[in-house]
């Protein structure tokens, strides 16, 4: 039985969900269109090409996602599912954000790149996923602000307070921004810059970290303990030429604060 356009008049018999045959095709058809979606973007998949190679009709398509642009924001969904949760304390394992609260900030920074690490490697995942994301940081379609909402902007406002909690700057100041930028694009290196890296490294200690297979936890660990510790260098720079800006008048003195007094004796 070939599957129904919902505007057609007829109702299945089965309804979609419960119907092994429909939620098949449904599938093959995510999967399909990841791959396509991945290799060539949204504006170069093509519908007639993606239910070729997934064997299915364009009437499943509409029936299932309503046109090209469902099918693309029901992939992305797909890709995310896949790949995990993509909040603190998701991954068994992890610490919630409210209970790295109550940790020395520097501690809070190595437990988030750590976590990040974790997701950003992992290499479990279809190869479509990463080309997917791609296409959709550089050429972004409408689906890119649930994207932002739902997956990137939690990590990143905290990611952002725990370097305003280092540094001692307010929010405002575009150092805050400039630094949080700065910490991302370290781990992201890694998995963009990999294949490079293992090239530009060959014979050295870094080429195990190649692209070609999983990274082991201690190897992760080492990673979120080099990342961290020479950031908070950075941060630690910035707080002290925030106090040197500072007035110091004659009857108060600046007492040593002991965030920067931690950035010198970080765990990491």
């Amino acid at each position: 039985m070939s599957e129904i356009a919902p505007q057609s008049p007829i109702t299945p018999s089965v309804a979609p969900e419960a119907d092994p045959r429909s939620l098949a095709t449904r599938q093959r058809l995510l999967e399909t269109a990841g791959e396509h979606f991945g290799e060539r973007g949204f504006a170069g998949a093509t519908i007639r090409e993606i239910c070729k190679q997934a064997d299915a009709n364009i009437a499943a398509v509409h029936y299932h996602f309503g046109d090209k642009a469902g099918l693309y924001a029901a992939t992305l969904a797909h890709a995310r599912e896949q790949s995990g949760p993509r909040v603190m304390g998701a991954t068994p394992g992890e610490m919630t954000w409210q209970q790295l609260s109550a940790l020395p900030p520097a501690v809070r920074l190595r437990e988030f790149l750590l976590a990040m690490l974790r997701r950003v490697l992992d290499k479990g995942k279809p190869h479509w996923h990463t080309q997917l994301w791609l296409h959709e940081m550089v050429n972004p379609t409408r689906e890119l602000d649930n994207v932002v909402d739902s997956s990137i902007r939690p990590q990143w406002e905290g990611l952002r307070a725990i370097v305003r909690e280092l540094t001692g700057l307010p929010d405002d100041d575009e150092r805050v921004w400039l630094s949080t930028c700065s910490i991302v694009a370290q781990v992201l290196l890694y998995k963009h810059g990999s294949a490079v890296m293992a090239r530009l490294y060959a014979g050295s200690p870094a080429q195990a970290f190649s692209p070609d297979r999983p990274l082991h936890e201690h190897e992760l660990r080492l990673l979120a303990e080099h990342i961290c510790s020479f950031s908070l260098g950075g941060l630690a720079r910035l707080r002290a030429d925030r106090q040197d800006a500072e007035p110091v008048t004659e009857t108060t003195s600046t007492p040593t604060d002991p965030s920067t007094q931690q950035s010198k004796e970080h765990p990491c």
